[in-house]
């Protein structure tokens, strides 16, 4: 295998199904290796197996009955007849058809996957997904009064949670809603919290629909001892969410007195776990932050000391009750996330013809000695009158053309005006008014806006520093979904 590229390969087994699996460090170390991986070898012998795609379920999860359509995307090198043998939970299904449509008539968890096979019996098998037959997942939507892109220094933002559970009523008890601060580029990730949040209801609900409250309340003792002093008890160990994971799977006796908790075998491990995950959290129940009301508005006030934390986000996760006979409780989130009205060049991904340049810590767009164009994704320009442009002159004095257009550089002209430069490192502005029937498709849709710079007299290695929307402080809001 000497024309194999591999990233600093660490260790290789043989995997259950023959195969050669080797692990990769990644070629960098003591860092996150975008090359890390685990990479897998198989031994063709001449026919070579088909290629699968990844399996898309439409529907994974849904009341019973659960019907759904699974699909995949498979082609053969030799051109070879396939068959398609599916796997849903225990059973398994024979189709001549990249496509499986199925129904789901018990209560539970089911993976599904799929293995293709050629006529010579070379096979592939694809991902695995996994559906929730009994229970349709909660949905929640948070509507906003106003922008939907930004958020302004001492404006409130208005906002109303609804939540939509088919087939079940609706408990605002189980809606938890939260804000903070996270940083520009992390706007797409960031939901570890509302999933600790959301993990801590799930659990108290599955508790709640098993035989366990029988013998446990949450803070009186009752036949076992309270779940609060179970949480303060392990609260120091580092091992509890495993042993107490243990405990109620294995059932025992002995550590609060002489009554047996009964084992609990047939209850699924991950049900377990989040029973463990919210009986852990009461040990810090007087500290957790409570949930903001359902209606309200909220006033967003950035960390001073941590000013690249510079996008607001709302978010909201439901929990569902589950039912009886294990059906298992769902969860549902929404989220917003509102950048602050005044962006560091350093928070646009795209840019054409400006070169970067970092001082000092801070980052710095030079303005083109040709064209070039900055792109706002997918942004809002519902209330805003004007964007301004502010950086700092080179030696010697200059003027730019600048553009607002929407969707390309060349699209629909929202606005333009002219930056002057005086020289001698100077700070620059310019502001560029847009226009309020010229918004592209339309004032209430979302759409990527291009900053477009033209020089008129070039002046050197000017620099640009932050591009802000300014609101129109007479326009009336809308509630926006």
């Amino acid at each position: 295998m000497q024309n194999a590229k591999l990233a600093s390969a660490i260790d290789m087994e043989v995997g259950p199904d023959g195969r050669f699996y080797i692990l990769e460090y990644g070629k960098g170390w003591f860092t996150k290796n975008p090359d890390a991986g685990l990479s897998r070898i198989d031994y063709l012998p001449g026919n070579r197996p088909p290629k699968v795609s990844n399996l898309e379920v439409n529907k994974l999860n849904g009341n019973l009955p659960f019907s759904f359509t699974a699909s995949v995307t498979a082609t053969d090198p030799e051109k070879d007849n396939l068959t398609y043998v599916w796997t849903v939970g225990d059973v398994k299904k024979e189709t001549k058809e990249p496509r499986l449509q199925y129904t789901i008539t018990k209560p539970g968890s089911n993976k599904i996957n799929v293995q293709v096979l050629d006529d010579k019996k070379a096979f592939s098998t694809s991902n695995t997904v996994e559906v929730y037959a009994g229970n349709a997942q909660p949905m929640v939507n948070i509507n906003l009064q106003g922008n939907r892109s930004f958020y302004f220094p001492g404006k409130p933002v208005s906002y109303q949670v609804k939540v939509t559970d088919e087939g079940a009523k609706v408990d605002m008890k189980n809606l938890h809603i939260t804000s903070d601060f996270i940083q520009g580029r992390d706007m797409a990730s960031a939901s570890q919290g509302h999933q600790i949040i959301s993990a801590t209801i799930q659990g108290k609900n599955i508790m709640m629909n098993s035989d366990c409250k029988a013998c446990h309340s949450i803070t009186e003792k009752s036949i076992g001892p309270s779940y609060t002093d179970v949480a303060k008890k392990y609260k120091p160990d580092t091992r509890a969410h495993e042993y107490l994971t243990a405990k109620i799977i294995k059932g025992g006796s002995g550590v609060w007195g002489g009554n047996v908790m009964p084992a609990h075998l047939t209850m699924p491990e991950s049900d377990v776990r989040q029973v463990v995950t919210w009986i852990m959290s009461l040990a810090d129940a007087e500290n957790a932050k409570p949930s903001l009301p359902a209606i309200g508005k909220i006033v967003p006030a950035p960390d001073e000391q941590k000013k690249r934390q510079n996008v607001f986000r709302l978010l909201a996760t439901y929990t569902d009750n589950g039912g009886q006979g294990g059906i298992s409780p769902l969860a549902g989130s929404g989220s917003i996330y509102l950048r602050n009205n005044v962006m560091d060049v350093s928070d646009f991904q795209q840019v054409e013809g400006f070169a970067k340049k970092d001082s000092a810590g801070a980052s710095y767009l030079v303005l083109p000695a040709n064209q070039g164009w900055i792109k706002g994704e997918q942004l809002d320009l519902n209330g805003i009158s004007r964007i301004e442009l502010a950086g700092f002159s080179a030696t010697r004095p200059g003027a730019y053309q600048v553009e607002v257009r929407s969707g390309k550089p060349n699209g629909t002209l929202l606005g333009q005006a002219v930056m002057n430069l005086a020289g001698n490192r100077q700070r620059a502005t310019a502001s560029v008014p847009i226009q309020k029937n010229g918004q592209g498709s339309g004032s209430d849709q979302l759409q990527d806006i291009y900053v477009v710079v033209k020089p008129q007299q070039p002046a050197g290695r000017a620099l640009l520093k932050t591009i802000s929307f300014i609101p129109d402080n007479n326009s009336k809001a809308e509630l926006s979904k």
